[in-house]
């Protein structure tokens, strides 16, 4: 058992006895980590208001490693993001992510996941398009969860040319004679191509510039629905 000390973005938050929250969500040292709030209800309390959904905080917490859940002992809030608390459609993709992470994260793993959300949640704070975003999130979340897309090579023969379709369900490229053995393969075009291999490697303060169609973003989803049961 040992204090530890790190940023946390808060996923999900549960009732806990008259006055608790036990509250789960992505530490950046620990990745998914769920942490006791005491009292955190009460008017009176030192960590009321200082841990929020989907905004950063510095918490100090008791690592107990056979536990499911950490005593919070500090917290302080350090970031809110009131431009997509403001907006009901972003509050919902946020919400989508949650979901998604919680459903596909194991506790203690996933500590690259930290950066990745904050970085989608600054850039949904910054941006209007929300889609674009949450397609670039999803596809770098299943990069650092060991699902990354082959775009570069067909993911049957290894061929580098005449990539014309993706197979979601084999998380890749596949090239014209190999499209027969891949029920799902999409038929795609150069233009695709460039915009999957954009998503996984730009910045997200950059996707405002980058144009998505519409049978990228229903890639994206595949992709997502056969990886991680999300839609």
């Amino acid at each position: 058992m040992k204090l530890m000390r790190e940023l946390f973005i808060p996923l999900r938050q549960i009732n806990f006895m008259d006055s608790s929250l036990i509250i789960t969500g992505v530490g950046e040292k620990s990745g998914l980590t769920a942490l006791l709030a005491k009292g955190i209800l009460r008017p009176k309390s030192k960590l009321r208001g200082e841990i929020m959904p989907f905004s950063v905080s510095e918490v100090l917490y008791l690592n107990k490693e056979t536990r499911e859940m950490h005593p919070i002992r500090e917290a302080k809030l350090l970031q809110v993001y009131s431009a997509v608390f403001s907006n009901y459609e972003k509050v919902k993709e946020l919400s989508r992510v949650a979901r998604a992470l919680l459903r596909n994260m194991q506790k203690g793993q996933n500590t690259n996941v930290f950066p990745l959300l904050q970085g989608y949640i600054e850039a949904m704070e910054a941006s209007d398009n929300i889609c674009k975003v949450t397609a670039a999130f999803f596809v770098k979340f299943l990069s650092v969860s060991g699902y990354n897309p082959q775009l570069y090579h067909c993911v049957k023969c290894g061929r580098e040319t005449d990539l014309e379709y993706f197979s979601p369900q084999s998380g890749g490229v596949v090239c014209s004679d190999c499209e027969p053995y891949f029920k799902d393969a999409i038929k795609i075009n150069t233009g695709i191509l460039m915009e999957l291999r954009k998503l996984v490697s730009m910045e997200y303060s950059a996707i405002d510039s980058l144009f998505i169609s519409d049978i990228t973003h229903d890639i994206v989803n595949s992709m997502l629905h056969y990886h991680t049961n999300m839609k």
